[in-house]
């Protein structure tokens, strides 16, 4: 995402990359803490200098508990303010 951000950045808007639904959300060592560490990662990227709207990369799959998929909204809700 960095490379993305830094190469297209002040061309284009992301809408997107906030949460890799496949990987991070499922899967062993997943847990709370990793989800909302992944979260705030893709927003301090991806938010530098504008141009960024807070979307998964994919669906959010049935298997993935409320709960996570709760940690996901809350901790971009926490963190959508702009420097």
């Amino acid at each position: 995402l960095a490379g993305l951000k830094r190469e297209f950045g002040s061309e284009l808007a992301f809408w997107g990359g906030g949460m890799d639904t496949q990987h991070a959300l499922l899967g062993p060592g997943v847990t709370l803490q990793s989800i909302e560490d992944e979260v705030r990662r893709n927003m301090e990227v991806l938010m530098k200098g504008g141009g960024f709207v807070f979307a998964a990369t994919h669906n959010i799959q049935h298997e993935v508990p409320p709960e996570t998929t709760l940690k996901v909204y809350d901790t971009a809700v926490a963190h959508r303010r702009y420097p």
